[in-house]
């Protein structure tokens, strides 16, 4: 797609929480308080699939709760014994959940935890522990003095340089002993994390702040909270394998495998991202244990099995299709619950914050909700439609038709913003007196369309990264065991199979076939990537490059 288009929509996403916090705040809605009085009216919309999407559970006004609907679907199935979020919980604690819903959601969970259970700590606070020796409970409150506050900075950061290295390649406790501290210090979490990652399912309920409930007051958990975790967990792989106890690696890189697979199960759209996030440090961490040249053949294709069973990360289609839809809806009917549309309530999410607004309220008689539902609906079932080509080159066509479709709903109008845009379209539409509720609808729809849609063009391209990493990393393994038993890799991949590979891994995010050069140092594997280019097998940091490359040299 466009890079331009793509990542001013990628951006638009990423902030879309606080351009929505900004609109509810600029009429009068912030903090969560309830739409409606209890009793209110009715709202004048339609429940059905192609307006509303969802039919039920329905608040007391005629709305639809997403809230409770979403939390239905997601946990249809789930148990405490199989739900790993109960255990990951009790790794990092409660701390993590935001405070406003912290009792609900530990409610709905059947869980109690206590304030200090011996959670998992973040290496900053475990170096800050170690500085200022003081308990974990009082490290947000100990005082420190400016040249306190610099050492603590600093050995912050040099903790974190080697902690980097130490996810990197194999190590001894000898040549980081503040990670080799830090992972001593956080056996028991990470124990649980591992125990956590084996059970089958992951669902952490979704609780609003507000009355009706509303997606944009939802907060309960992010899955950024795993990142340290994981992190811990890779590097205390490669500190396993340097010490020789292969088996115990081989666990807690799959660890981390099993965890981006259950984070994926989460509704929201963030989700997936910190998945995505987990999963390439996984595979990273998977090919310096076949590389290392410890395991035998029969190990390695042993690995090469355990790759193969996890099966694919859950996509961002089905996130997309409910999560993101379903919040596009339900800002549809915060509008309709105030009984008709100010042209700043719109604008806002545009970005335009004009101060000579006419501030009247449009009223319900020119607005029909069902319209605007509906063509949210269109946009977003031609986007899940799009995502599911699998043809690279087709889809990226698709995507970019779709990315300048929708910039254009919301782009200027000559000589001025969104607003002039409204605005003409409002004149256009009292000319029409027999179309004006349509012309209206129309216009409010586009604009709501062109601002809530969020660019996603690009999460699906870190989606298809993350599956070249794996399959890159599958035939990584295929080749250790070819060198294994014939004592030099292959002239080519096609030797792999039917032997080590029952097929040769797709590139899904070229529509081709890997790229692999043998030469008398190793070999180099590698995708080219999105751009369709060889580039050498060089990687995004080499300007206008974007290959996903192994590089194995012994």
């Amino acid at each position: 797609m466009g890079s331009g288009i793509a990542g001013r929509r990628l951006c638009r996403f990423l902030l879309i929480g606080l351009l929505l916090v900004g609109m509810w705040a600029s009429v009068g809605l912030a903090e969560g308080p309830a739409t409606k009085p209890a009793g209110a009216k009715k709202v004048k919309i339609t429940i059905s699939k192609a307006t509303t999407y969802l039919t039920g559970p329905v608040n007391e006004d005629g709305t639809v709760n997403y809230v409770a609907a979403i939390n239905e679907i997601y946990s249809k199935g789930v148990t405490r014994e199989n739900n790993a979020a109960i255990l990951l919980l009790k790794a990092v604690g409660p701390e993590m959940i935001d405070a406003t819903v912290r009792g609900k959601v530990l409610e709905a969970l059947g869980v109690d935890l206590p304030a200090d259970g011996g959670y998992f700590m973040d290496l900053g606070d475990y170096v800050k522990a170690t500085m200022v020796r003081v308990p974990r409970s009082d490290l947000d409150e100990a005082p420190l003095s400016e040249p306190d506050i610099e050492a603590l900075d600093a050995a912050r950061n040099k903790a974190i340089q080697q902690r980097d290295k130490a996810k990197a390649a194999q190590w001894n406790a000898e040549d980081y002993p503040d990670i080799a501290g830090w992972l001593k210090a956080n056996e028991k979490p990470l124990e649980l994390i591992v125990a956590a990652s084996k059970r089958p399912r992951y669902c952490m309920p979704i609780v609003s702040s507000s009355q009706p409930p509303r997606m944009e007051y939802t907060s309960a958990f992010t899955s950024s909270h795993y990142l340290s975790p994981a992190y811990a967990l890779i590097a205390r792989a490669m500190l396993r394998l340097g010490e020789g106890d292969v088996q115990a690696a081989w666990e807690d890189v799959m660890t981390i495998h099993r965890l981006a697979r259950l984070i994926g199960q989460a509704p929201t759209l963030m989700d997936p991202l910190f998945a995505i996030q987990i999963e390439d440090n996984a595979a990273r961490a998977a090919r310096a244990i076949a590389a290392s040249g410890k395991l035998s053949a029969e190990e390695l294709c042993r690995c090469l099995k355990d790759l193969q069973n996890l099966g694919a990360l859950s996509g961002p289609a089905d996130v997309v299709n409910l999560w993101e839809r379903c919040m596009m809806l339900d800002c549809v009917m915060v509008f309709a619950r105030q009984g008709g549309i100010k042209p700043s309530d719109i604008l806002a999410l545009t970005g335009d914050r004009r101060e000579d607004l006419e501030e009247e309220t449009m009223p319900e008689a020119l607005v029909d909700w069902d319209l605007i539902l509906r063509m949210g609906n269109h946009w977003y079932d031609r986007y899940v439609k799009l995502m599911a080509e699998r043809d690279p080159t087709r889809r990226s066509t698709l995507e970019e038709q779709f990315e300048r479709d929708v910039a254009n709903l919301s782009a200027e109008a000559p000589g001025g913003g969104a607003w002039e845009k409204l605005r003409s379209r409002m004149q256009l539409a009292v000319r029409s007196h027999e179309h004006k509720r349509r012309a209206v609808s129309e216009a409010i729809g586009e604009l709501l369309v062109g601002a809530l849609m969020p660019g996603l063009g690009s999460i699906q391209v870190l989606h298809d990264q993350a599956a070249v990493e794996l399959a890159l990393t599958e035939i990584s393994f295929a080749l250790a065991a070819y060198k294994k038993e014939k004592g030099a890799y292959p002239d080519a991949l096609a030797a792999l199979v039917p032997g080590r590979l029952k097929k040769l891994p797709p590139d899904v995010l070229s529509g081709e076939g890997f790229i692999y050069k043998r030469d008398a140092a190793g070999y180099l594997l590698y995708s080219i990537g999105k751009n369709r280019k060889d580039d050498g097998g060089k990687g995004k940091d080499v300007r206008g490059a974007d290959d996903i490359a192994v590089q194995v040299t012994e």
